[in-house]
């Protein structure tokens, strides 16, 4: 298959097993059990999956039932429903999409780096006025 092509499972397909594509794959009809692809997924309207789905990028126009794995994005249109958890660099979600799961979006930043701070000097006259029993500081 040559990158950028698009394929096709129409509403009359129904796969049981692992699916596995190049590319972008359209479907419109039923998946049990596991979608991979480093391509893009779009999930129809009239689609029902449900499986656990692994690809660049997923676009759930129908109703999935697992869990998505996106190392790109996962757009979930108005009308649509998902039932799992998702994790993605980024998600986005129309109004009237139902999703029912947890989340796990973007790539976690390295924590900054703690500031350390100087350790106090006393300045040694203070000290030694301290240390005689006397509370008044030395002029400046």
């Amino acid at each position: 298959m040559s990158p950028g092509k698009r394929n096709i499972l129409g509403s009359d397909v129904e796969i049981q097993g692992e699916v596995r594509f190049q590319g972008d794959l359209i479907v419109d009809g039923r998946i049990e059990g596991r979608i991979i692809s480093e391509g893009s997924l779009t999930i129809g309207e009239k689609a029902k999956i449900k499986a656990e789905i692994t690809c660049g990028s997923v676009i759930v126009q129908g109703k999935v039932d697992g869990n998505i794995t996106a190392t790109d994005r996962v757009e979930i249109c108005a009308l649509a429903e998902v039932s799992g958890d998702i994790k993605a660099e980024a998600l986005s979600m129309e109004a009237g999409a139902v999703f029912m799961g947890s989340s796990a979006i973007g790539t976690p930043r390295a924590a900054p780096q703690a500031v350390q701070k100087a350790p106090a000097v006393a300045e040694p006259e203070l000290i030694a006025d301290l240390q005689a029993g006397s509370e008044k500081a030395p002029a400046a």
